[in-house]
């Protein structure tokens, strides 16, 4: 199972990932 500190990690994580990923779909598109 999957404990709470394991989807806090995965939460950061996921929300750092998701900045990269919009920064990388707004700013390569040119």
């Amino acid at each position: 199972m999957i404990q709470d500190k394991d989807l806090d990690f995965l939460k950061a994580c996921s929300h750092q990932e998701l900045d990269n990923l919009v920064h990388i779909l707004i700013y390569d598109k040119d």
